[in-house]
């Protein structure tokens, strides 16, 4: 037999780890997943559910990663996001489907207008015009995800750009990550006057970290242009798939050039491009002993790029993101404030060459003062440095201390307060995608398993001769453990279940705690109401793993069930004949079972009022029907009055 809360288990998931129960022949106790009996339409015959009581819940895993990824399959998190999106569109939850089906559709058509998709799969279930989430996640967990191919320019462009897609990425990130680490150490050792010979092997050792970063950068400039930019840009993809303003003018189709610009011109790749220009420009210009030592500098722009370690460990630091783009955002304050400091200084500058220029010299010309006044506000730069380059240091960092403290506060928290929502509300994305993800790994109507308040079956195992048939100890502790009993369902139900037991004599030194495989059989019979059961519960014990002593060892188990709630049944005993079979896995005949007669009883007083109960409900309904009738009499004298009047009427007439 197979109970209907075990038949219908979910189907464990591609990211997500297996769920303790699993399937049992009764024949031969082999097992295989409850995935393997909920795929079927029907359950094998003499098929049990295996469950394993005290078991930790089960957990979410991370995807597994290809060795080199050819294929980019849309998860279930982005099309939430997606999802998401529409619901915005629309300001409703419940969306038309054939808005979600056209963004779907503009999706797919970013990586190949030829690529197409099972329409059906993603619809109100009822075939109605609008859909909700559940609908979307009922398709996705069918298997209907839809996957992209990817061409192998793209397949190696993702793979140097984006670590978390295989493990040739996240090997050749690695290096890259060590590649910068050692230039700044390079760097650093070069600057204290090493020797000759170190002196050579720190630039060869240079040279090589170089070569490695243009490369890189060389691979990615060549392979963009054959790849969408919504393949390695999620926040161009969302816009293009759902433009937030209702009036479409994006084309979905970008050129090579386009995608080359794109990828070119953002920052993380501009920062690239500068720490290897130097090197590029003396290369070319071998005959030419151009002054690049200080844009060699450059290199330590690469630094920034390890933040994106960060992802290795789970999410993005959401503060450092969230600052990040309040800056972005605040750019236009930004600029008005440097626009104001340049005017300023122009205008002091002008006035202090004409009231102090004879009698002080930094201000001997306009130019002078100017740079005397815009020292002011962002710290002392030009006067103190020989070069250009090392003026623009300090000024930026002068410029930095004063946008601290000058940038608009109002601008700013809006900008952070923005920035911060959307990330929560990304964040309660992925809690809700985690909780459903659970969900689907976790049979239904199997948390008695683990509640406290279930029924329970007290067990004891002890040494044989060590129990009298009564249960009673002959000076031995014994090792216990709690069996949940599912003798509040009014449902038969059968599985084999395995319980952990705490200390005693089957305890080892050392390891994994004894476990007890027991067939628990539950057979409902007149039960009125499921909180006081009646019925037979039949224990049969199969045997057991991971117990201490050897094989002369055998055990005798003791079981206390709670055939009452009170009274002297409410412990009905039952004690075993020994093992037939000795430790580390002893085994019990067929005649090691017993069925206890469950019977609570209701009290007196709670059956007294729940008839008073019938029998007012029953007296409210003889009036229901007593009105009916009496309402359909008068129907039918008006009905004849009106006949009667309709016929005076024409015979006067």
């Amino acid at each position: 037999r197979f109970g209907p809360s075990i038949s219908q288990g979910g189907v464990v998931g591609a990211r997500l780890a297996p769920f303790e129960a699993r399937v049992m022949a009764a024949n031969d106790y082999s097992k295989v997943p409850l995935a393997y009996t909920a795929a079927t339409e029907e359950p094998p015959s003499k098929q049990l559910a295996y469950i394993k009581l005290e078991a930790p819940p089960p957990k979410l895993q991370a995807p597994r990663k290809p060795c080199f990824m050819r294929t980019k399959v849309l998860s279930a998190f982005l099309m939430r996001q997606i999802f998401k999106r529409i619901e915005l569109y629309e300001r409703h939850t419940e969306v038309p489907v054939i808005l979600f089906r056209r963004s779907l559709r503009r999706l797919l058509d970013m990586f190949d207008p030829e690529l197409t998709f099972d329409t059906e799969c993603f619809g109100d279930e009822s075939a109605g015009l609008t859909m909700s989430w559940a609908d979307v996640r009922s398709g996705l967990d069918k298997g209907f995800t839809p996957a992209i191919p990817l061409s192998l320019p793209a397949s190696i462009f993702i793979m140097f750009d984006d670590f978390t897609t295989s493990w040739m990425a996240l090997v050749w990130y690695i290096m890259t990550n060590c590649a910068i680490v050692a230039n700044i150490v390079i760097i650093v050792w070069a600057s204290l006057k090493p020797s000759e010979e170190t002196k050579s092997n720190l630039d060869f050792a240079m040279s090589i970290c170089v070569n490695l970063f243009i490369f890189d950068y060389t691979i990615k400039a060549i392979t963009v242009t054959a790849c969408p930019i919504a393949l390695f840009d999620e926040s161009y993809m969302l816009e293009q798939v759902v433009p937030r303003e209702r009036a479409v003018e994006a084309s979905l189709h970008t050129t090579r050039w386009q995608r080359f610009w794109y990828w070119a011109t953002s920052a993380s790749n501009v920062i690239d491009f500068l720490s290897i220009l130097p090197t590029i420009v003396n290369r070319i210009f071998v005959s030419m002993h151009l002054p690049l030592s200080s844009l060699r500098m450059l290199r330590l722009l690469r630094v920034i790029r390890v933040l994106r370690a960060f992802k290795a460990v789970g999410k993005w630091v959401v503060t450092l993101q969230v600052l990040g783009e309040a800056f972005y955002h605040s750019l236009g304050s930004i600029m008005v404030l440097l626009l104001y400091i340049a005017l300023f200084s122009m205008v002091a500058g002008a006035v202090l060459y004409q009231q102090e220029g004879a009698a002080i010299d930094d201000y001997s010309d306009v130019p002078a003062a100017m740079v005397v006044v815009a020292e002011r506000f962002i710290g002392k730069s030009y006067s103190v440095c020989s070069s250009m380059i090392g003026a623009m240091m300090l000024a930026s960092v002068g410029m930095f201390k004063g946008i601290i403290f000058l940038l608009p506060i109002n601008k700013l928290k809006k900008a952070s307060k923005d920035s911060e929502q959307r990330f929560q509300e990304l964040a309660v994305m992925r809690a809700q995608m985690d909780a459903e993800d659970l969900q689907r790994i976790q049979p239904t109507n199997m948390s008695w398993t683990s509640d406290l308040r279930c029924p329970a079956v007290r067990v004891r195992v002890f040494p044989e001769g060590t129990v009298s048939a009564q249960g009673s100890e002959k000076g031995a502790k014994p090792s216990t453990g709690m069996l949940n009993v599912p003798i509040l369902r009014n449902e038969a139900f059968e599985a084999i279940m395995v319980v952990p037991l705490h200390g005693g004599p089957a305890q080892r030194g050392l390891g994994t705690r004894p476990e007890l495989e027991v067939l628990v059989q539950w057979l409902p019979r007149d039960m009125e109401n499921e909180s006081y059961p009646r019925g037979e519960l039949r224990v049969k014990l199969k045997g057991g793993r991971l117990f201490a002593g050897w094989a002369s060892s055998h055990w005798c188990v003791h079981l206390e069930a709670p055939e009452k709630l009170y009274g002297s049944q409410a412990s009905a005993d039952w004690v075993s004949g020994p093992s037939s079979v000795g430790s580390p896995s002893p085994e019990w005949g067929d005649d090691a079972a017993h069925t206890f007669n469950i019977h609570w009883v209701q009290p007196v007083q709670q059956r007294d009022t729940t008839q008073a109960d019938v029998q007012e409900q029953t007296e409210v309904d003889f009036f229901k029907v007593r009105v009916i009738e009496l309402l359909e009499g008068l129907t039918r004298r008006v009905a004849a009055l009106e006949a009667e009047v309709k016929a005076s009427s024409v015979k006067t007439n």
